[in-house]
């Protein structure tokens, strides 16, 4: 076994970011003797592309790394033993389907090292039951983690937002942001016009905001043309593998808010001048976009610290989700009051107002992570 480790791609697909834990493989296998780890029904090994998908990868950028595939948890634990340590984001299976797995091994969890994605979910117990090591995104985070009881915390940044600070150095050219002007031509937008990016996020679960907001669409619609503003559209990622088939290990997991149609197409029902945003295209259009009208109070807002976007929100401040969450420690205070504006109307997403994102940067930190859990995992395999 030496000093062999693997990265775990589990079956949890995020269309945003399809290539989530090969570009963390890439970067350590130039200097780590690393196997990928895949499950052997997983979409990103097998998604045969119709053409009406929402979302885009390449299939042979997994294959052609030859992972290693088991086809179930079992078999994962089994082929643990080959290896000192082993890597995978928070997210180990999705929500409705954590009564199917059962608790981690305790030799298993022992070696597990979970890395940080761009919301709350690293505090949650999902993360928590299947790992004793965590690679965080900001001070702030590691601050809870050890008063919660977890000694073995790294700040390191989040893998998720190496897409803002370094796309450049991402070794795997399908996930690296599109440039400017590739985003506007491929979606074709006039670049005379501001970009106003509509974010309805998880009106499953935030249903009494979604359908305030939704009531704004017709005023939104108006008021962008009249400022000249194109209104593009960017929703939960679940929501654009709608048609998708789910099973136990493909990753597939839905969350739907009605139950005919995915929600973007509810959203460019009501602003019919709207673009669809490709999911995969989700970091290019945080980037090139002035505004984001964040309808569902998602973390998407944290991302808009890393560019020149400003976020608003509307019937957000009132939520019991705004700024804690429940089932998490009262000293657990998140940044939605910092990073978004809360407005009472729609014509206010056209003003001039402006957040002071500088209080973000105790929960994030603008490091590019991969060097960063590359060192720190050279220094677990020493101790």
């Amino acid at each position: 076994m030496k000093n062999k480790i693997a990265v775990l791609i589990p079956p949890y697909f995020w269309s945003s970011i399809p290539y989530d834990g090969l570009v963390l493989f890439d970067f350590l296998k130039v200097k780590m003797d690393v196997d990928l780890i895949m499950f052997s029904e997983d979409i990103r090994l097998n998604k045969t592309f119709n053409g009406s998908e929402k979302f885009r990868f390449n299939t042979r950028l997994f294959t052609n790394n030859n992972p290693k595939t088991v086809r179930k948890w079992e078999d994962f634990y089994t082929l643990s033993r080959d290896y000192k340590l082993l890597f995978s984001g928070v997210h180990m299976m999705p929500k409705t389907r954590r009564n199917l797995m059962d608790p981690m091994p305790v030799g298993v969890k022992d070696k597990m090292v979970i890395t940080d994605i761009g919301g709350l979910d690293i505090l949650t117990n999902e993360a928590l039951q299947y790992a004793n090591k965590f690679m965080v995104k900001g001070d702030i985070w590691k601050t809870w983690m050890n008063k919660m009881g977890y000694p073995n915390v790294f700040v390191t940044g989040c893998p998720q937002y190496d897409y803002y600070l370094h796309s450049d150095l991402i070794g795997i050219d399908d996930a690296k942001v599109l440039s400017k002007n590739d985003f506007l031509k491929k979606y074709n937008i006039d670049g005379d016009k501001k970009i106003l990016l509509i974010a309805p996020s998880n009106p499953a679960c935030h249903t009494d905001q979604f359908n305030k907001n939704m009531s704004e669409f017709e005023n939104i619609s108006r008021l962008a043309e009249k400022n000249n503003f194109q209104v593009i559209i960017k929703t939960y990622p679940h929501d654009y593998v709608f048609h998708e088939r789910e099973s136990k290990y493909n990753g597939v997991y839905k969350r739907i808010y009605n139950n005919s149609k995915p929600q973007f197409e509810i959203v460019k029902s009501h602003i019919s001048n709207s673009i669809v945003i490709e999911s995969q295209d989700h970091f290019s259009a945080l980037l090139y976009s002035d505004i984001l009208f964040n309808m569902s109070g998602s973390h998407v807002a944290w991302e808009t610290y890393f560019t020149k976007t400003q976020s608003f929100s509307m019937n957000y401040k009132k939520q019991i989700y705004f700024g804690s969450v429940r089932y998490l420690p009262d000293y657990v205070k998140l940044p939605d009051g910092i990073i978004n504006i809360e407005i009472e109307n729609s014509a206010d997403l056209f003003s001039d107002s402006r957040s002071d994102k500088r209080g973000m940067d105790e929960y994030i930190s603008r490091e590019f992570s991969l060097p960063n859990i590359l060192k720190h995992a050279e220094s677990l395999l020493e101790i």
